[in-house]
């Protein structure tokens, strides 16, 4: 058995925020099963373009460490 606080909880990460992909790295580190729920359809048109700034693909190993991969095409 193990001994980490979150074992045999299960969590979908939906969010592609930093502040979500970071707490699913921490549940994840807490022995939580996360799966990554990634989407091929495309994402919606936003009235403003995307900061260039918000963008943390640089960070993608570090915060996908631990997690699986959810493929939801179709679901949406």
């Amino acid at each position: 058995m193990s001994t980490l606080p979150y074992a045999g909880i299960s969590v979908v990460e939906r969010s592609g925020l930093l502040s979500a992909r970071l707490i699913g790295l921490l549940l994840a580190d807490q022995g939580a099963q996360v799966l990554v729920a990634q989407s091929d359809a495309a994402p919606q048109a936003t009235k403003e373009p995307m900061d260039p700034s918000l963008h943390f693909e640089h960070l993608d190993p570090y915060l996908n460490r631990g997690k699986g991969l959810l493929q939801t095409a179709g679901l949406e």
